[in-house]
């Protein structure tokens, strides 16, 4: 679990809180969407509270992420090693072959770009989806499944944030 907090400043007096997650912690929609509805995910001073209440200047307004875990059962630990362009310790940059989905769907459940994202980390001893609060790694873009180029993946949930 990872916590984000901000301290209001003057100028942000009488914001929403949605502002501030928006603007200051430059949260995606997405992911504001998602943590409306998470129980105590989103506080103004230690008190759980809704994304349209105001804020006033000195208000500590704090988010509690989750870091997300696949499914193990989609988990691919047999899988081809990825056609790697780039990586660092934040980044993964894949070169995806046309015919292979990014994630699975109705079609194919293992053989997706992600699981085989996801064996290569885990072979690196990268990552594992038996540690606490492992962050599973996240694609950044995606491209159709007839489709070849390239994809990004996030390591961790700072650098999904900021991509």
């Amino acid at each position: 679990m990872r916590i984000l907090t901000y301290t209001v400043t003057p100028e942000e007096d009488g914001r929403m809180v949605k502002g501030i997650l928006r603007g200051s912690l430059q949260l995606s929609y997405t992911l504001l969407k998602s943590l409306k509805w998470r129980e105590n995910a989103i506080l103004l001073n230690g008190q759980s509270v809704h994304v349209n209440t105001i804020v006033h200047a000195g208000d500590t307004v704090s988010v509690v992420l989750s870091e997300r875990t696949p499914r193990e059962d989609l988990y691919c630990a047999n899988a081809a090693k990825p056609d790697i362009v780039y990586e660092d310790e934040n980044l993964l940059l894949v070169d995806k072959r046309p015919g292979m989905p990014v994630h699975a769907d109705e079609t194919e459940k293992v053989n997706t770009l992600i699981n085989h994202i996801q064996a290569y980390l885990y072979q690196k001893r990268e990552w594992n989806p038996k540690w606490e609060n492992a962050f599973a790694p996240a694609l950044c873009n995606r491209i159709d499944r007839n489709t070849g180029g390239i994809v990004i993946a996030a390591k961790n949930a700072e650098t999904l944030r900021i991509i």
